[in-house]
């Protein structure tokens, strides 16, 4: 029985991105191996820093915005954000600031629903206070 594996060797095409520069910049900026890098971003070891770096595959949104917080310079954030960008991630950003926008405005309403009283800040009308004012 032969322990060597037959077949086409991997071969991953090695892009070297502007996205992979920007993640072994703040690599080496922290001083970190690639072990502990991923333990400190991802909380776990993973081999995937391994292929940001040389470009073979690209970070998630959730985790180029791991990244975001971790870039300092303008050669760091800059490749990051782009990333974000091309994910679609800045209409998201859109959406939820949108969706936020819309859960504080309904808030008194929902409040009141639920049997609660309004809350005390001035801006918060009850929707019977604001029948009445009208």
């Amino acid at each position: 029985m032969s322990l060597i594996k037959r077949g086409r060797p991997r071969v991953f095409p090695v892009r070297d991105t502007a996205t992979a520069r920007a993640i072994r910049l703040m690599r080496c900026r922290l001083d970190l191996g690639q072990i502990e890098f991923s333990q400190i971003l991802l909380g776990r070891y993973t081999a995937v820093i391994s292929r940001w770096e040389s470009g073979r595959t690209i970070p998630t949104p959730v985790n180029l915005l791991r990244l975001l917080k971790i870039a300092k310079t303008p050669e760091e954030r800059g490749p990051i954000l782009q990333e974000l960008k091309a994910s679609g991630v800045d209409g998201l950003f859109a959406d939820v600031r949108e969706m936020t926008q819309l859960l504080i405005d309904a808030q008194p309403y929902i409040s009141a629903s639920q049997g609660n009283p309004p809350s005390s800040s001035p801006d918060s009308i009850a929707p019977d206070q604001e029948a009445s004012n009208v």
